[in-house]
């Protein structure tokens, strides 16, 4: 898939947080997101 399908798959899955400001929208990893990667790269 690509870059924008990646990108609802974590959406759905709790990964990144989709944040709207004004007419900007941001996305952030969520807590659950970042402990993922930190296990992932053993905690570098």
């Amino acid at each position: 898939g690509n870059r924008f399908d990646a990108g609802n798959s974590l959406l759905k899955h709790g990964v990144v947080e989709k944040k709207e400001h004004g007419n900007a929208t941001y996305y952030r990893l969520s807590e659950l997101g970042k402990s993922l990667i930190e296990s992932a790269q053993g905690f570098v």
